[in-house]
């Protein structure tokens, strides 16, 4: 196992300098971007180009290979994450065709792996777009076959912002759809670029995932919320959704409640500072849309194993109104003391 990072992360770095980086910091390899140089879409890393496969030729792929060689830094997998199944044809056109040039540079890379997202019509209910999955990507294994490289699928749902509502704009988000890729497009140049993060927020066994699926495993990503700046993005998506169509009166008699999905039954505690920094984040993302005043009112509560030992702390925070309860509430003598904290 090799460890390394996405390029994406560094989009104010040319090639040469993504790789000096990462031999700096003692990375083994990097997973190169290669996004269109020209893109309109202006997602979060996306637009990133690291290695530009149009005309991507011997001659170019032999100076990427010396650059790494000289440097001791390897290459994953190249990656290009767009919608193919975006219900506009012609944009669906130009996604397909740039993948199936990232494909071609993999190849010309020595590269087994290329990541990418399914895609999905965000629009229309998943057992709705089976034919059209199979219409675009029965082409593209044959063409990864092809040329000797492995399609990674991600499986981030792509639902963090109103313009992907409402179901996302990737297919491939769990196991039972997972079932249903690999049935109907049964190719070992087919696998899933696994990230269990993803699976965290949706309660689903990430454990389980990884045996269920492990001869399908071809690319793993790992983030850590807190530093990648996800955990603010997903908490204010998160209160927005939840909040959609209540009037500033019913409000007035909404409780909110904060948990860590990683607290969630392990008896691990945020720092006090951290539960009052995502709860000021709960309140800002209610500001945007009630206002100051209405945001203050709401009472907010921090859920994540409050109990009698870190009860004053959390309480002490400004941000935090109270405590959801859980396991402590067992314990009467616990209890007792989160209550008359």
């Amino acid at each position: 196992m090799q460890l390394g990072f996405a390029s994406a992360i560094l989009p104010d770095l040319d090639l040469a300098e993504v790789i000096s980086f990462a031999a700096a910091e003692g990375f083994e390899c990097v997973e190169l971007m290669c996004w269109p140089v020209a893109t309109s879409d202006q997602r979060r890393y996306a637009g990133v180009t690291h290695i530009d496969v149009a005309g991507f030729d011997e001659t170019r792929a032999a100076a990427v290979l010396d650059l790494c060689a000289r440097s001791g830094v390897d290459i994953s997998a190249l990656g290009y994450y767009p919608n193919p199944l975006t219900p506009d044809r012609a944009e669906r056109a130009v996604y397909v065709e740039h993948l199936k040039r990232v494909i071609d540079a993999a190849a010309l890379l020595g590269v087994d792996v290329v990541n990418t997202f399914i895609g999905r019509d965000q629009h229309r209910p998943v057992e709705e777009q089976w034919e059209t999955v199979e219409e675009v990507w029965r082409p593209l294994i044959a063409h990864a076959s092809a040329a000797g490289v492995q399609l990674a699928i991600e499986n981030c749902p792509m639902l963090f912002s109103l313009d992907e509502w409402p179901g996302g704009k990737n297919l491939a988000i769990s196991p039972a759809v997972w079932d249903e890729l690999f049935e109907r497009l049964p190719s070992a140049n087919l696998g899933l670029n696994f990230d269990p993060s993803h699976l965290v927020w949706q309660k689903i066994d990430v454990d389980r995932a990884l045996r269920d699926y492990a001869e399908k495993l071809v690319h793993v990503h790992l983030k850590d919320e807190r530093v990648d700046g996800y955990t603010n993005a997903i908490v204010t998506y998160q209160v927005q959704m939840a909040l959609k169509g209540l009037t500033a009166e019913e409000l007035d008699n909404v409780v909110v409640a904060y948990e860590p999905v990683w607290a969630i039954g392990t008896g691990l505690t945020a720092t006090d500072e951290q539960a009052n920094e995502t709860i000021g984040v709960v309140r800002k993302a209610i500001a945007a849309v009630y206002g100051d005043d209405a945001a203050q009112k709401v009472r907010i509560q921090y859920g994540g194993s409050m109990k009698g030992a870190n009860v004053k702390g959390l309480m002490a925070q400004p941000e935090i109104d109270g405590g959801l309860i859980g396991g402590a509430s067992l314990k009467a003598a616990d209890f007792a003391e989160v209550v008359n904290f």
